[in-house]
């Protein structure tokens, strides 16, 4: 996660948003270590 996080940010990336499906507490626990914060945005989505 980190060297993709590193080529976004060499590749002049000011953001990284990051979308899961899962609600296992492990699965955000590990998206957090990363730096990501759970709280910052909100995405709706239409399914067909």
């Amino acid at each position: 996660m980190q060297a993709t996080l590193d080529r976004a940010r060499a590749a002049g990336c000011y953001k990284v948003m990051l979308m899961t499906g899962s609600s296992r507490p492990e699965t955000h626990a590990f998206y957090r270590a990363c730096g990501f914060d759970g709280d910052a945005k909100h995405a709706y989505l239409v399914r067909w």
